[in-house]
């Protein structure tokens, strides 16, 4: 897909279809994908088609999409204490070689407790692995696929081990993250810890699961 693609599917309590956001004109959002997913519609059985529906909004920002100034934004609630999130981060390759374990994989994850995704790679797949901090498997994956018990993030962790291929993305991390510092930073971690080292040596600053995390306790 055109790099100026992005979105989320998911079948959950929260949503269930395929959300897509596209940065630019409609003409071109047509002519990228739209008329792609129109054409494979009306390609089904009638009966087929009458369960999907393909819809195109447009805005002039984000921004104003989510409904920012508002009284009730379109945002996730934050410090919900019940909602136990996690997500495992895909490689691209990975999905494309491995489809019959994609979806076995992604299936019992669903069965142990729902789960969404977001897409990922276009224009983040052109940055080299080492020019930042994070996990050098952001730059070759394609899915961040969140879930929502232990007993489902345990499960993708082990059948997807920190690799780089696998980890775990920042912004949906597990607070109880096994391995979390592999899986959040992969094989930047030894550099990150040594610069870490040399500019914060008595650890003043220090916060959860960060790199040098120490307890206080």
């Amino acid at each position: 897909m055109d790099n100026r693609w992005g979105g989320y599917w998911g079948f959950s309590r929260v949503l269930n279809g395929f959300y897509f956001y596209f940065v630019g004109s409609s003409e071109d959002a047509e002519l990228t994908f739209m008329n792609d997913v129109k054409a494979w519609k009306n390609s089904l059985s009638r009966d087929l088609q009458s369960l999907i529906t393909v819809q195109m909004t447009q805005h002039d920002s984000y921004y104003n999409a989510r409904n920012m100034d508002s009284s009730k934004p379109e945002t996730d609630e934050t410090g919900q204490d019940n909602l136990i999130i996690s997500n495992r981060i895909v490689s691209k390759d990975w999905v494309k070689n491995n489809k019959a374990k994609a979806i076995e994989y992604f299936g019992k994850t669903y069965a142990l407790g729902h789960l969404f995704n977001y897409f990922f790679g276009g224009a983040t797949n052109e940055v080299n692995a080492t020019d930042t901090a994070i996990n050098p498997a952001y730059r070759t994956c394609t899915y961040q696929i969140e879930t929502f018990t232990d007993a489902a993030r345990d499960y993708l962790a082990e059948k997807l081990p920190n690799s780089e291929s696998f980890g775990s993305g920042l912004n949906h991390a597990s607070r109880t993250e096994p391995d979390w510092e592999n899986s959040f930073w992969g094989s930047n971690l030894q550099r990150l810890k040594e610069i870490k080292a040399m500019v914060d040596p008595e650890g003043r600053f220090n916060c959860w699961h960060c790199i040098g995390w120490n307890s206080p306790t």
